[in-house]
C-alpha cells in the first residue's frame, strides 16, 4: 500500500510538473472554447458574454449592474434553491462579474465534478429567468454594492467618464442610485436575447478536460444560437473629472491612451511600460514602491501604475494617494516623469513584468477571468510577447500615454492641477 501511495504521489506530481498546453476552439455555433489543464484537483470555469455596460442605452444605466445581481436566482429551467443546493452538494463557488466590455460568471468546482459545473454554469449565465418578483429582492444588494464603493472605485469610473465622455466605455458598471429599480424584466430579458449567444460568448475553463467542454458547447449549453455583438465606437478623447469630498486626502488617476485588448504587441509592451513606472516592492514585507514614480512622488504620498484595457481601446497611467496640501506637487512629479521616461535596464524591467505576468496566472480564479476575456480578441497570449519588447517601444508607449491626458481625482481636490495644466 505505501509502494502505491509513493507511486500515485510520483505520477501527480509528474503531471503537475509538466507544461500545461492551451487548446482553444470555435464551434460551429460560434462559441470560442477554451481550456488549460494543469491537472489539479480544483477547475475554474469561466462563462462569459460581451454585455457590459458599454453595451447599456442611454436610458439603461445599471443594466449589467442588475443582471450581475441576479445570478444564483431562478434560471428558466431550474428554481434558483436548485442552483445553490446543487453546488453546496459538490462544493462549488459561484460568482458573477461585470467590466465594461464583459459580463459572467465564474465557478470553481472540484475536478471530478466538471459535467456538474458546466451544467449549473449554463443556466446561470446563458439561461436566466428575470421573474417580475425577483426584480425587488436584487435593489438590495445593488444598493449595498454602492454603499461598499472605494474612493478608488469611484475615482476608476471617473477616469473613464473623462477619457471617453459620452462614449460607452464612459458608462459606469454600477447603478447610478437614483435609477435602481428602474429597470423592469422585459429589458432584462430583450438584452439577455440579444447578448447570451453562441457567437457572443467565451466558455473557459483551468483544470477540465477540453473535449468536456466541446462536447458541452456543441450538444447541452442551454444558450441561444446567435452572432457577436458589436459596440459601438467609444473612441478616447480626454478630459477631467473631480469630486471634492470631506477628506485628508486626494485620490487621483492620471492616464492617456494605453493599449487596446486586441493589440498583443501593444499589452506587452504596456506590460513592461507599467512595471518601468512602478509595483509593490520584490522584498518580503517591504511596504515600499519601486520604479519612477515611486521616485517622483518621495515621501508626498504613495503611488502605482494604472491600466484598464478593453476590447478596442485602454488606459494606462498612475494612481496616486496624497494629502490634499502636496497634491499639486505629487501630480506635477509624476506628469514630468511620464514625459520624461527612459528605461534604463531593459532587460532586468522585462524579466520583472514577465514574472509578474506568470505569479499571476498561477492564481486559477482570476487568471481564467482575464483569459476568457482576452480570447474575444485574440488567441494569442501577451505574456509570451514580453521578451520581444524594446526600450524604444516601451518610450514609444509612454510619449503616447501622455500626448492627451485624462484625470480623474476624489477627496480633498482643491489642490490637484488642473490637466490643462500639466
Amino acid at each position: 500500500m505505501l509502494s502505491r501511495n509513493i507511486g500515485a504521489v510520483r505520477g501527480a506530481h509528474k503531471a503537475a510538473t509538466t507544461k500545461p498546453v492551451e487548446k482553444v476552439a470555435k464551434l460551429g455555433n460560434g462559441l470560442t472554447v477554451g481550456t488549460i489543464d494543469s491537472h489539479k484537483p480544483i477547475a475554474h470555469l469561466v462563462l462569459a458574454f460581451r454585455a457590459g455596460s458599454r453595451y447599456e442605452k442611454a436610458n439603461q444605466a445599471g443594466l449589467s449592474h442588475t443582471i450581475r445581481n441576479f445570478v444564483g436566482r431562478d434560471t428558466q429551467e431550474y428554481f434558483g434553491n436548485t442552483v445553490v443546493w446543487t453546488l453546496s452538494q459538490t462544493g462549488g463557488v459561484l460568482k458573477s462579474f461585470t467590466s465594461r466590455d464583459l459580463f459572467g460568471v465564474s465557478l470553481t468546482i472540484p475536478r471530478e465534478s466538471t459535467s456538474v459545473g458546466l451544467s449549473v454554469l449554463g443556466q446561470v449565465a446563458g439561461n436566466p429567468g428575470f421573474k417580475p418578483w425577483e426584480v425587488e429582492d436584487v435593489l438590495p444588494t445593488m444598493r449595498a454594492d454602492n454603499g461598499y464603493r472605494t474612493a478608488y472605485d469611484l475615482v476608476v469610473d471617473q477616469i473613464h467618464k473623462a477619457a471617453y465622455r459620452n462614449g460607452g466605455l464612459g458608462n459606469s458598471i454600477y447603478a447610478p442610485c437614483s435609477k435602481i429599480g428602474s429597470i423592469c424584466t422585459s429589458t432584462l430579458s430583450s438584452f439577455a436575447e440579444q447578448h447570451f449567444v453562441t457567437g457572443n460568448g467565451v466558455l473557459f475553463a483551468t483544470n477540465a478536460v477540453h473535449d468536456d467542454l466541446l462536447l458541452y458547447g456543441d450538444n447541452h449549453a442551454p444558450i441561444r444560437s446567435g452572432n457577436a455583438a458589436s459596440p459601438s465606437s467609444s473612441a478616447y478623447k480626454g478630459g477631467e473629472v473631480r469630486r471634492d469630498a470631506d477628506s485628508k486626502y486626494a485620490h487621483v488617476i492620471v492616464a492617456g491612451e494605453g493599449a487596446a485588448g486586441n493589440n498583443t504587441k501593444a499589452l506587452a509592451t504596456q506590460a513592461v511600460l507599467l512595471t518601468a513606472l512602478g509595483n509593490s516592492s520584490p522584498v518580503k514585507f517591504n511596504t515600499g514602491t519601486t520604479g519612477v514614480i515611486a521616485k517622483a512622488v518621495g515621501q508626498n504620498g504613495s503611488a502605482s501604475a494604472f491600466q484598464a484595457v478593453h476590447a478596442d481601446s485602454g488606459l494606462a497611467g498612475v494612481y496616486l494617494v496624497v494629502e490634499g496640501s502636496q497634491a499639486n506637487q505629487a501630480v506635477s512629479n509624476v506628469v514630468g516623469a511620464l514625459k520624461s521616461l527612459k528605461v534604463a535596464d531593459i532587460e532586468a524591467v522585462k524579466k520583472q513584468a514577465f514574472n509578474n505576468a506568470l505569479r499571476a496566472s498561477a492564481h486559477s480564479d482570476n487568471f481564467a477571468i482575464e483569459r476568457a476575456s482576452q480570447l474575444f480578441q485574440s488567441q494569442d497570449n501577451y505574456i509570451q510577447q514580453i521578451p520581444n519588447v524594446s526600450a524604444s517601444d516601451v518610450e514609444v508607449a509612454a510619449k503616447k500615454l501622455t500626448t492627451k491626458l485624462s484625470l480623474a481625482s476624489y477627496g480633498n481636490v482643491s489642490e490637484v492641477p488642473y490637466v490643462d495644466t500639466l
